[in-house]
C-alpha cells in the first residue's frame, strides 16, 4: 500500500514540474526614429540575447513603431535605411507608428515579418489584426494597435479607421477561439493617451497578459496594470525591453512574467562602422556624405520664431515657399518654437533640422468666415501652449502677449468667394486632434488639394544656389 501511495505521489509531482523549461523571451523596441548607429548597436545586443535564450525558436522580436522617421539618415530615400536595418535584425512583428505613415510611399510591404494593425487598413496595404505564433512550445497571440489619434494625422480617405477599443472588441472573440497560452498586445500608445488610459482600455479584456507600449518615449521596465504586465522600451534605440514569460505546461498557465530594459553600453555591445550590415553600408556612407552637402543660401541668418512671433527671415521664407508651391493666397504654418539660429548658408542637415517631419503642402479653399474660424482656434491653442509658434503669410495680423491673433486684413477672395490657404497635410488632417476646425471644414466639403510637395523641398527651392 505504501508503495502504491509513493507511486501516485511521484506521478503527482511529475505533473507539477514542467517537463521542459517553458520560458519564452520577448524582445521589444519602440520609437527608434531611424537612429541608425544606435539601431546597429541594438542589433548585436539582440543577437546576443537570442543566443543566450537558446535560439530564435525561443525568442519573439517586436518593434512598436515610429521607426522610419526622425533622423537625417531615416529620411534618406524615404526610410530605406531603417527598413533595411529592421530586416537585418530579423524582426517578427512590426506595429507602424504615426510617423511611419509620413514616409510616402509607405514601406510596409518591404517588411519581411508581419505588419500588425487591428484598427486600420487602406487600399494600398492591409495589415494583419493579430497572429498566432509558437515559441518554445508556447502558443502566443500577438495583437497590434496603432496610435488612437492616427486618424487625425493623415488626410481624410487615407485610411479605413476603427477606434482601438472597438477593434479589440471585434477581434478578441477570434483570439479567444484559438485558446492561446499567452496574449500580447502591442500598441503605439503609452500607459496614458488622449481620451483615456491603458487601465481603462484593458478593463474589458482581462485575458491580455502583456502590453508593449510606445509613442510617449517613456521608459518602463515593467509594472502591473490591471491584470496585465506593461513594459515600454523608451526611445531612440537606447534600450531593448526583455520580457521573460515562464509558462507552466502542465498547468497551462503563466507562472510569472518578468522584464527589464537592456542597454547596449551595459552589455558591452558597442559596434564600429565596419560591423554595419553589408547590404546597407554603401547607402549609409552616401547618406552620411549628404549631411554636409550645400542646400542653398538664404537672404540672411534664419531665426526660428521666438514664442508667439510672426516675423523674421525664416517666417518670410516659409510663407513664400508654401504659397508658391500651393498656388495659394495665404499660408498658415504652426509648430513648437525651439528658437534656434541658422546661418544663411544652409547644409542639407540644417534644412532637415529646420523641417524634421515629412510634411507635404496642401491648399484648402475657405470662405473668409471659415478662415476666421480657423484662426480663432489657433488663438485658443496659442493661449494654452506657450511653446507654440505660428506663421501667417499673405494676411496682416498681430499676436498679443496673451496669444490672441488680431486680424487686420485678409486676402481678397477669388471669383468663387474663397481664399486659397496653404497648410501642411499634418495641419489639414487635424494635427493629431489639435486643429480640428479645418479638418471638420474639409469633411463638410471645403475643397482641398494635396500638392505632394514636401515642405522641406519647397523651402529649398526658395534658396539661392551656391
Amino acid at each position: 500500500m505504501k508503495k502504491i501511495w509513493l507511486f501516485f505521489c511521484w506521478i503527482y509531482f511529475l505533473c507539477r514540474i514542467p517537463v521542459w523549461a517553458g520560458e519564452v523571451l520577448i524582445l521589444a523596441t519602440a520609437d527608434m526614429h531611424g537612429t541608425m548607429e544606435k539601431m546597429n548597436r541594438l542589433r548585436l545586443l539582440i543577437a546576443q540575447e537570442r543566443q543566450r535564450a537558446g535560439g530564435p525558436e525561443r525568442v519573439l522580436l517586436i518593434d512598436a513603431g515610429d521607426t522610419l522617421q526622425g533622423s537625417f539618415l531615416a529620411c534618406y530615400e524615404t526610410g530605406v535605411l531603417p527598413m533595411a536595418m529592421l530586416r537585418a535584425m530579423g524582426y517578427d512583428f512590426w506595429v507602424p507608428g504615426n510617423h511611419d505613415f509620413e514616409q510616402v510611399p509607405w514601406r510596409f510591404q518591404d517588411f519581411t515579418g508581419t505588419v500588425l494593425g487591428a484598427n486600420w487598413h487602406s487600399r494600398e496595404f492591409q495589415p494583419e489584426s493579430w497572429r498566432l505564433v509558437t515559441r518554445n512550445g508556447v502558443r502566443i497571440a500577438v495583437i497590434g494597435l496603432t496610435e488612437g489619434q492616427l486618424l487625425y494625422r493623415v488626410l481624410p480617405g487615407t485610411l479605413r479607421w476603427e477606434p482601438p477599443e472597438a477593434a479589440l472588441r471585434r477581434i478578441m472573440p477570434e483570439v479567444r477561439a484559438v485558446d492561446p497560452d499567452v496574449i500580447v498586445l502591442v500598441q503605439h500608445d503609452g500607459e496614458y493617451f488622449r481620451g483615456g488610459s491603458l487601465r481603462y482600455r484593458l478593463r474589458e479584456f482581462p485575458e491580455i497578459d502583456l502590453v508593449i507600449g510606445a509613442h510617449t518615449h517613456q521608459e518602463n521596465a515593467g509594472t502591473r496594470i490591471g491584470d496585465a504586465w506593461f513594459v515600454q522600451p523608451g526611445c531612440y534605440a537606447e534600450a531593448v525591453a526583455a520580457v521573460r514569460i515562464d509558462f507552466d505546461e502542465c498547468e497551462k498557465s503563466i507562472r510569472r512574467i518578468t522584464s527589464e530594459l537592456l542597454h547596449p553600453e551595459a552589455a558591452g555591445s558597442v559596434l564600429d562602422d565596419q560591423d554595419m550590415p553589408a547590404d546597407m553600408a554603401v547607402a549609409l556612407r552616401h547618406a552620411e556624405a549628404q549631411r554636409t552637402h550645400p542646400a542653398g543660401r538664404a537672404p540672411g541668418p534664419l531665426q526660428e520664431p521666438a514664442g508667439k512671433c510672426l516675423g523674421g527671415n525664416l517666417a518670410t521664407l516659409i510663407g513664400r515657399a508654401m504659397m508658391q508651391a500651393g498656388a495659394a493666397d495665404a499660408a498658415i504654418y504652426a509648430g513648437n518654437s525651439r528658437q534656434r539660429l541658422y546661418p544663411s548658408a544652409l547644409r542639407e542637415q540644417d534644412l532637415f533640422d529646420l523641417f524634421p517631419f515629412e510634411n507635404r503642402i496642401c491648399t484648402v479653399a475657405l470662405t473668409p468666415e471659415e478662415l476666421r474660424a480657423v484662426l480663432e482656434e489657433e488663438s485658443r491653442l496659442l493661449r494654452r501652449n506657450r511653446r507654440r509658434a505660428v506663421l501667417l503669410a499673405g494676411m496682416e495680423a498681430d499676436i498679443t502677449n496673451r496669444g490672441e491673433i488680431i486680424l487686420h486684413k485678409l486676402p481678397s477672395p477669388r471669383q468663387d468667394g474663397r481664399i486659397r490657404v496653404a497648410v501642411t497635410d499634418y495641419y489639414l488632417a487635424g494635427s493629431g486632434g489639435l486643429t480640428m476646425t479645418l479638418r471638420q471644414l474639409i469633411e463638410r466639403g471645403a475643397p482641398y488639394k494635396n500638392s505632394q510637395i514636401p515642405l522641406r523641398d519647397a523651402v529649398k527651392a526658395q534658396l539661392d544656389p551656391f
